[in-house]
């Protein structure tokens, strides 16, 4: 998972990103929090994190 993460968010493709996460079933529920976790982090951040200056330093 975290590869394909690093894959769709280096290529700025965020939204296929949180679908994928919001779609990947678990029935550890532990594992199911991180997935909606990571989903509801990137989605309302999609944008910024198409920015350059994103890409460049995505810690800032």
């Amino acid at each position: 998972m975290k590869a394909h993460q690093k894959r769709l968010s280096d290529k700025r493709e965020i939204e296929k990103l949180v679908g994928v996460l919001r779609a990947t079933p678990s029935r550890n529920s532990e594992v199911a929090e991180k997935l909606r976790t990571e989903a509801d982090y990137f989605e309302p951040n999609a944008e910024r994190m198409r920015r350059p200056s994103f890409a460049a330093n995505p810690y800032s």
